[in-house]
């Protein structure tokens, strides 16, 4: 997560042990126990300097081409590309994230009518 506070930017992460995931994924997100998960971060950068605005969109890009070359272990996004979800039964209502307000028809009607607005 990059968070941006005034002027500074710092990106946070965390790394989840494996019992945490399993207890994630395969029984309940309310039996997580109570230990608490390490957050990490970088440095905080400030944006009005120079140097430290460019060392840290260097390191965001870097973050971002790790992740786009599959080397990052997120998800569907690992090279190896196997699923960490819970696997869909037919009967589950497929649902959307919440970003995700429109469903297939308001999207074409939207792309239509305004999308021209938002590119060059």
């Amino acid at each position: 997560m990059v968070h941006f506070d005034g002027f500074f930017a710092s990106v946070y992460f965390a790394s989840f042990p494996p019992e945490y995931l399993h207890t994630i994924r395969n029984v309940n997100v309310d039996n997580v126990w109570e230990d608490k998960v390490k957050l990490h971060h970088t440095r905080r950068y400030n944006l009005f300097n120079c140097n430290d605005r460019t060392e840290f969109i260097k390191e965001f890009v870097a973050l971002l081409r790790c992740v786009a070359a599959g080397e990052a272990k997120i998800g569907h996004l690992r090279k190896d590309g196997e699923t960490i979800h819970r696997s869909q039964n037919d009967s589950d209502e497929v649902l959307h994230p919440p970003q995700e307000a429109m469903n297939d028809l308001e999207e074409k009607r939207w792309r239509a009518l305004s999308a021209y607005q938002y590119t060059n």
